[in-house]
Formats: structure tokens, C-alpha cells, sequence
């Protein structure tokens, strides 16, 4: 699957977010910074779904099991309208199933103040999880959306599952669902199959930037990779910039994706997609192939020239065109670029960048 027939496959999602990488504390709240990002306008709802966003990544955080698979977790959010949906998948031991099953099919039971009622027990100590206090998160996340999650389990091993949870949320008052439900199941396994660690799709305004930017630090300083790290941190700066400076603007927003994956030798991919005019399609691509067959010595040589030019022009094209020598640089000559129409008026332009471990 190419990034195009992705953005293609989420068009009607407003926001959609995958992680598939560090779970930790620390990366939960770079997650909620980022949904705080994105919903700025809408106060009542943003609270509610920050609180589900750590719930449901704490369950992944503190009860998975250790595996043999690679890739074996995954956080989403999808929102199209006024309905979001968080989808969850986690190993679990299949020992536990049949009790997690239970619990989550008791709360289709209980009215909302009977999930009331045993959340206010849960907090005296009358638990009904033997981990930590899975029964209470399952019981607030009823209670915070007004719906039960809906759940299934697929076979690892013959000791492990995979644990699917999703959970929908209306901006309706009465919590009623006008958009269907989105989860994540369609695009596991590309997710899995291309080692992708991280994925969004949605507006990319400087605020959204910098808060996905910030959750990438905290994963590189938690993870494992070597010093190539600074490099891929500037190399997303200008992905990024380059694709916010230079996205067409729908309805006040600047729509893209965004995704970082491995290679088979672990090194760093990074992918960037976002509409531009056709207008302006054409002069780029002739300004791409004009790059194309550059030696290191003439890629600085051009970088100078344009970055001289840059200093005393304020047009935004000058600019976007120092970005573009910027990640040739960073990349040493490693990147792609494809085009594909749309319509009339737009296209869809994509980067892929790869930085070497």
C-alpha cells in the first residue's frame, strides 16, 4: 500500500492516529498533548477524550504481555464528524480471556448509575480486577462515552491472544453516534506487514506540529537507536514544516499524513503526503528532477547558492526550495518524491525520506 492509497483509504476522517512504537508513561502524555493540540476549540470533548486517550493506553502500558511478534501493540484514534473512536490492540494471556470477557459483557447490564454506583465501590476497594485496576478503567470508559467497548480476540500462540478494544465517542449530548464507527482493524496488518512506528493523518498546523514533533523526541530518547537520532530530529523538522508551509488550506485546515516505519535493517523511513494546486505541480516536479542527478559536492554547492538567495527574499517558494535541499542534505541524496492527481484542481504530493542507523 502506498501512502496515496492510504490518505485515499482515511478521506473521510477528519483526524486518524496510529502508534505502534515506545509505550510508556511518558509517551502517554506527548499523546494527550497532541489530541489537546488538535482540539483546542472543543473543550467539553477534549477533556473527555484525553481521559479515555489514558485509560486506554495505560491498559496497554501496564497489561500486555511480552510476545515473539514485533509490532504487537497498537494505539488508534479515527474522528469523522462528531464521533471519535480509540481502538486498542495488546497480547494477552489466553488464561485471562474468558474473565475479561465477562467483565466487559456485565457492563452491557448496568445502567449509567449502576456503572456509577460500582465505580464509586471500585474506589473503596471493592475491585473486580486482580492487575491493577482494569475493572475500574473499563468501567469509566462506559461511563465517560455511554457506551460498552466492543472487543475480539485473535490466536498468537497457543498461550497468547491479541486483545482488539474499541470505544466510540459522540460530541452528541446524548452520546448518539451520527458517523459510523471507525476502528483500526483495516490497516493492522499494513501497519505490521511495514513496520510502521507511527502514523497521522489530519491537519498539520504549527500547534499539531510541534506537538507530534515533541512525542517523536520523547520516543528517540527512549528508544534504542543510536546518534543518527539528531539527524532524523532535524530531518522531521523540515518534513514536517515542508508539508504544513506548502499544504493547500481546506476549510482552515492544512491536511496531510504523516508516517514513520523500518526498513528490514532498522533503518529510519519517513513519509510525508499533502495536496498541493496543479498549478504548482508541475514546477515542482521540474525543480525534483533538476536535483535528481546531484553529487554531493554540487548538492552543497546549490544549497548555498540557494540559501543566499533565501536570506534576502522573503518568498515562500525561495524558502520551501532551501527545506527541500535541506532533507537531500540530511538524507545524503536519499529521497523519493511521486505525484499523483486528484482531480482538476489538486494533486498529491509525497516524500519519502530513509537516514540511515
Amino acid at each position: 500500500m502506498k501512502l496515496f492509497d492510504l490518505y485515499k483509504g482515511l478521506q473521510d476522517d477528519d483526524f486518524c492516529f496510529a502508534y505502534l512504537d515506545h509505550f510508556s508513561d511518558s509517551s502517554t502524555d506527548a499523546i494527550i498533548a497532541l489530541q489537546d493540540a488538535r482540539l483546542a476549540d472543543k473543550r467539553k470533548v477534549r477533556k473527555k477524550i484525553s481521559f479515555l486517550v489514558t485509560e486506554c493506553f495505560q491498559n496497554i502500558v501496564r497489561h500486555s504481555e511480552d510476545s515473539d511478534q514485533k509490532f504487537d501493540k497498537l494505539f488508534g484514534l479515527r474522528s469523522c464528524g462528531s464521533t471519535h473512536t480509540i481502538s486498542t490492540i495488546n497480547p494477552i494471556i489466553k488464561a485471562k480471556q474468558a474473565k475479561l470477557q465477562e467483565s466487559i459483557e456485565h457492563l452491557k447490564e448496568l445502567s449509567p448509575e449502576d456503572l456509577k454506583a460500582i465505580y464509586l465501590g471500585s474506589l473503596t476497594g471493592n475491585d473486580f480486577s486482580n492487575k491493577g485496576g482494569a475493572g475500574l478503567g473499563l468501567i469509566e470508559m462506559a461511563r465517560k462515552s455511554k457506551r460498552v467497548p466492543t472487543y475480539h480476540f485473535k490466536d498468537i500462540d497457543d498461550s497468547l491472544s491479541a486483545f482488539t478494544l474499541n470505544l466510540a465517542l459522540s460530541e452528541n449530548k446524548d452520546g448518539s453516534i451520527d458517523e459510523e464507527t471507525r476502528s483500526m482493524d483495516q490497516f493492522y496488518d499494513y501497519f505490521k506487514t511495514e513496520r510502521v512506528l507511527m502514523m497521522q493523518k489530519g491537519d498539520f498546523s504549527q500547534e499539531i506540529v510541534l506537538s507530534l514533533f515533541e512525542l517523536i523526541e520523547n520516543n528517540l530518547k527512549n528508544g534504542s537507536k543510536n546518534a543518527s537520532d539528531t539527524k532524523a530530529l532535524y530531518l522531521i523538522i523540515e518534513l514536517l514544516q515542508n508539508m504544513s508551509a506548502n499544504s493547500i488550506e481546506i476549510d482552515g485546515k492544512k491536511n496531510g499524513i504523516f508516517q514513520i516505519q523500518l526498513d528490514e535493517e532498522d533503518n529510519f523511513i519517513f513519509q510525508t503526503g499533502n495536496c498541493i494546486k496543479n498549478e504548482n505541480a508541475a514546477e515542482l516536479e521540474e525543480y525534483m528532477s533538476s536535483l535528481e542527478n546531484l553529487n554531493k559536492i554540487d548538492l552543497i554547492k546549490k544549497y548555498n547558492s540557494e540559501l543566499r538567495k533565501g536570506l534576502s527574499n522573503e518568498d515562500s517558494e525561495q524558502r520551501g526550495g532551501i527545506g527541500l535541499l535541506e532533507i537531500l542534505k540530511l538524507t545524503e541524496g536519499r529521497l523519493k518524491f511521486e505525484m499523483n492527481p486528484i482531480n482538476d484542481e489538486i494533486c498529491f504530493v509525497s516524500f519519502q525520506a530513509l537516514i540511515k542507523n
